[in-house]
């Protein structure tokens, strides 16, 4: 019996011992369970904490992302538009370049056409007569044309190798531009008269300067040459006459002898106011003839002759004043330029 109750104590020994030791692995499996469960889920927060970082720095490279492409962006289009600054400064240096080369070779032309002009009017100069002190010099002046008498003059004068001066009508000018061209190739000299032949003084400032500058715009426009010369119609002149002068660089020219041919058309009575009247030719004579009046072209010869043979040098009102009066001032009245005293 005892040994029975002892058999039956290890067998319950036994039993206890399973038991515990399947309690023991329970427990430890539990534990693990939870310690496994454990760590899966702060596993779980921690991916979810990386995740959450990974989202905001995604975010934060996205928008810097975002940033770089508009700078980029907006440095290609600054590129681009220096480029296209580049290559309109290009264009345009390339044009400057085009046109300095263009104004040195017109400025190398216009160097030699001054060089010619010069070597010209250096000829010109040493070709002018020369006058000595004792010489009796008259000018010869003719106004109111060109006209249909003119030409024939023109022939006599150059027969006669003698210079005028014409005192031309704007008017008439347009009308007989080729006279006027060849009184100005045969060495004569040309200066206006107005262009309407209207009384100046019964004008206000302004439409003196429209009828002047008219005429000497027609002057300029036939002949190719600017004029310095002006004869007021009928001799009548004012201060406003006298400003516009000094203002355009013009010697106003009267006269000291008036042949009268615009009164009388005789042969006879434009001799006799020409050589015997009160005011008669003198040395530095300015004499007053009308060009389109065929009597003073008929006569014209005799004068001429007769003046030569008194000893006057004819010459035109530009050479009188340059030998006279070194070429006179802008605005002055000259009705005579004899030697000084």
């Amino acid at each position: 019996m005892a040994r029975s109750g002892v058999h039956s104590a290890h067998a319950d020994n036994r039993i206890n011992h399973r038991l515990l030791t399947g309690l023991i692995i329970s427990l430890i499996v539990s534990v693990a369970l939870c310690i496994g469960a454990g760590v899966a889920v702060c596993g779980l927060n921690w991916y979810g904490e990386q995740v959450d970082g990974l989202a905001a720095d995604n975010r934060n490279l996205q928008e810097n992302f975002d940033v770089l492409t508009d700078r980029v962006a907006e440095a290609e289009e600054a590129r681009d538009e220096a480029l296209q600054k580049a290559a309109a400064a290009e264009s345009r240096i390339e044009e400057l370049e085009s046109r300095v080369e263009e104004q040195q070779k017109g400025l190398g032309e216009a160097q030699n056409a001054l060089d010619e002009v010069n070597s010209r009017l250096e000829q010109a100069v040493q070709a002018l007569p020369t006058y000595g002190p004792d010489a009796k010099l008259l000018a010869l002046t003719f106004d109111d044309g060109p006209g249909k008498t003119t030409a024939r003059l023109l022939d006599i004068l150059k027969e006669k190798d003698v210079r005028a001066t014409f005192f031309v009508l704007g008017a008439q000018a347009e009308q007989n531009a080729a006279i006027l061209k060849r009184e100005v190739a045969e060495g004569h000299a040309v200066g206006s008269h107005s262009y309407s032949h209207t009384n100046l003084t019964k004008l206000t400032p302004e439409e003196i300067a429209a009828d002047l500058d008219k005429s000497l715009e027609t002057i300029s426009r036939i002949t190719g040459r600017q004029t310095t010369l002006l004869r007021v119609p009928g001799g009548n002149y004012n201060e406003d006459v006298k400003a516009y002068a000094r203002e355009k660089d013009l010697r106003i020219i009267q006269w000291s002898v008036d042949s009268r041919d615009w009164e009388f058309r005789d042969r006879d009575s434009i001799m006799q106011h020409t050589f015997e009247g009160r005011y008669s030719v003198g040395d530095g004579g300015i004499v007053l003839f009308h060009d389109i009046h065929a009597t003073t072209v008929d006569c014209i010869g005799e004068v001429i002759d007769r003046l030569k043979a008194e000893g006057y040098t004819l010459v035109t009102v530009p050479e009188l004043l340059r030998w006279r009066a070194e070429y006179g001032v802008a605005g002055e009245v000259y009705k005579s330029l004899p030697k000084a005293s």
